[in-house]
C-alpha cells in the first residue's frame, strides 16, 4: 500500500483502461508463475537459518502484490472521483465500494474455491476483468487502445493456460533432483476444506502416495505402517481393550487399527478438513465413518482428555503431527502426558511416537522422554524412522499369533485383501527395544517451556536441507536388539 501510495502523481497521467490492462497482465503473470514460485524459493534454500528467514519473507512479500494492485485502483479512483466530488465523499464512496466488493470476492471465492487447482479460478477472473474494462474504455472512449491491449491479453493466456496448475504447484513437495516432469495428484476441495493426493514415483519400494492437508505433507500411505500402528497395541493385552483413544486421525489408517482391535473406541480430532475427507481414504481405512465401534469427537485432543473420567480407557493412541507443528506441540508437553495417564486405567498403555524433526541424537531422545518417563515405569521402542513408543505402569508379556486372529470377520477380511501384503508386514525383523533404561538429563517439555517444539523446529529446517534420516539405534546408545516385534 505504501509503494502505491508513492505513485500517486504517476497515476494521475494514466487511463482507466490501461490500468486496467495493466491489472490483467499482472493477473496473468501471477497465474503463469503462482505454481512455479514456491518451488523456486524452496530450491534456493541452503538449510541456515538467516538464508530461510529471508527467502521465507521472499514469499510472505509476493502474497502482497494483489494488495499492492487493489491500492493502485483506490488511488486512482479516489483521483478521479475527487474531480466532482470532495475527497472525503470520494474516499468514502470508493470504500463503500470496496466493501461490497470484498463482500462479493468472498462469495466468489467460496464458490469457486473447488477450482483454485484448475486454470477456471483465474480464468474467471480473467473474463471478469475483460468486462471490466470493455465498460471503462466505452465511457473513456479508449476503444482502440482497449482492442489491442484485450488481443495483447488473449495472446498471453494462451501461454499461460497451457500449464497443468496442479501438477506444478506440487513441484516443491519433491526434492529437486527427483522432481517428476508431471506429478500425479488427486484435489479434492471445497469452501471450506481441501485435500490433495500424490503419487510419488521415486519412493523406493515401487510407487507411494501422500496426502497433503492443513500444509502437512503426511506418509506413504501404501505401506501399511499406520495401520500396523493402530494393532500394536493388541500385543500388549491378553483380551481385546474395552475402550480406546485416538489422538490424530489423518487417514483412519491407525483409527481402524485401534478400532479393530478394541471393543469402543473414541477417534479425535481437532481438523475438520480431516474429517470431512476422511470418507476419501474408505479403502485405507475399512470405511471407518460407518463402523458402529468408532465415535468422531470434533475436538482439541487435550481438551478432550481434561474431560474423561478417570481410569476410563485401556489403551490411549498420540499419532498428532510432530511438535514443531503449532497446534500439536502441546500434545508432547508434561501437562498432556499427565492428562493421558488420568484417563488410562491401572493396566493401561499410552503410544505414541516421534521421528527425525524432534529427536537426532541423545540429549533430545532424554528431552523427549522426561515427560512420559516421570508418569510411567515401562517404556518400549520399536525402532525405525518413525520409532513406536508404548508407555505402561505393569510389567507384561507380549501377546503372540497372526493378526487375522485378532479381529472381526470384516476386519480380518480388509487385512487379507489391503495389507497382508504391504511392505511394513513383511518386514524380517521389527526391533524393539522393551523396557529401556531411564534417560537421565531430560528436560522437561511443558506448556510454557516448549522444548521439543524447538528441536523440531530447527531440526526440519536441518533435515529438509541434509536430507538426513535418523535411525533409534544409532543414537540412542543401546545396543543392538535381536527381539523383534512380529
Amino acid at each position: 500500500m505504501t509503494a502505491a501510495g508513492f505513485s500517486e502523481k504517476y497515476l494521475e497521467k494514466i487511463s482507466k483502461t490501461i490500468l486496467f490492462l495493466c491489472w490483467g497482465f499482472g493477473l496473468l503473470s501471477l497465474q503463469l508463475i503462482f505454481p512455479y514460485w514456491p518451488a523456486f524459493i524452496t530450491d534456493l534454500f541452503s538449510g541456515e537459518l538467516a538464508n530461510y528467514f529471508f527467502y521465507s519473507a521472499v514469499l510472505a512479500l509476493s502474497l502482497t502484490f494483489p494488495v499492492f494492485i487493489s491500492s493502485l485502483v483506490f488511488i486512482k479512483g479516489t483521483q478521479e472521483f475527487s474531480k466532482k466530488f470532495p475527497v472525503d465523499q470520494s474516499s468514502g464512496f470508493l470504500n463503500a465500494c470496496a466493501c461490497l466488493g470484498n463482500i462479493l470476492g468472498m462469495i466468489g471465492a467460496v464458490l469457486l474455491a473447488s477450482h483454485l487447482w484448475e486454470n477456471l479460478f483465474f480464468g474467471t477472473a480473467l473474463v471478469v476483468l475483460f468486462i471490466g474494462i470493455f465498460l471503462i474504455a466505452k465511457s473513456e472512449r479508449k476503444h482502440q487502445e482497449a482492442s489491442y491491449g484485450v488481443v495483447a491479453l488473449i495472446l498471453f493466456a494462451v501461454i499461460s493456460f497451457r500449464h497443468d496448475q496442479a501438477s506444478n504447484l506440487f513441484n516443491n513437495r519433491f526434492d529437486k533432483e527427483n522432481r517428476p516432469s508431471q506429478i500425479i495428484s488427486e484435489v479434492h476441495s471445497d469452501a471450506f476444506s481441501s485435500i490433495a493426493i500424490l503419487e510419488d514415483p521415486f519412493d523406493q519400494g515401487g510407487l507411494a502416495r501422500h496426502y497433503i492437508v492443513d500444509g502437512h505433507r503426511s506418509h506413504n500411505i501404501e505401506r501399511g505402517t499406520e495401520s500396523l500402528v493402530g494393532l500394536i497395541g493388541r500385543r500388549y493385552f491378553p483380551h481385546a481393550p474395552k475402550k480406546s483413544m485416538v489422538i490424530g486421525v489423518g487417514t483412519g489408517q491407525t483409527s481402524w487399527g485401534v478400532t479393530a482391535i478394541s471393543e469402543k473406541t473414541d477417534l479425535v480430532e481437532i481438523s475438520p478438513t480431516v474429517l470431512d475427507n476422511l470418507k476419501i481414504f474408505k479403502s485405507y481405512n475399512n470405511d471407518l465413518v460407518n463402523d458402529p465401534r468408532a465415535k468422531v469427537n470434533l475436538v482439541d485432543g487435550m481438551t478432550f482428555l481434561k474431560e474423561c473420567p478417570a481410569n476410563s480407557y485401556d489403551l490411549i493412541v498420540n499419532t498428532a503431527t510432530y511438535p514443531g507443528n503449532f497446534n500439536a506441540a502441546k500434545l508432547y508437553t508434561k501437562e498432556f502426558v499427565a492428562l493421558a495417564k488420568n484417563c488410562l486405567t491401572d493396566n493401561g498403555v499410552y503410544e505414541t511416537y516421534f521421528d527425525g524433526s524432534t529427536v537426532t541424537n541423545r540429549q533430545e531422545l532424554a528431552d523427549f522422554l522426561a515427560p512420559i518417563q516421570e508418569h510411567f515405569k515401562y517404556i518400549d521402542i520399536i525402532n525405525g524412522n518413525y520409532p513406536i513408543l508404548m508407555a505402561y505402569n505393569q510389567e507384561r508379556p507380549l501377546t503372540t499369533g497372526g493378526w487375522e486372529t485378532f479381529l472381526s470377520d470384516s476386519d480380518a477380511r480388509f487385512y487379507e485383501q489391503g495389507l497382508k501384503n504391504k511392505s511394513a508386514f513383511n518386514l524380517e525383523c521389527n526391533q524393539i527395544y522393551r523396557k529401556i533404561p531411564f534417560y537421565d538429563g531430560g528436560r522437561m517439555n511443558t506448556l510454557d517451556q516448549s522444548i521439543l517444539e524447538a528441536h523440531s523446529i530447527r531440526n526440519i529446517i536441518k533435515t529438509n536441507y541434509l536430507k538426513t534420516f535418523y535411525l533409534f539405534m544409532d543414537y540412542s546408545g543401546l545396543p543392538f536388539s535381536t527381539d523383534c516385534f512380529q
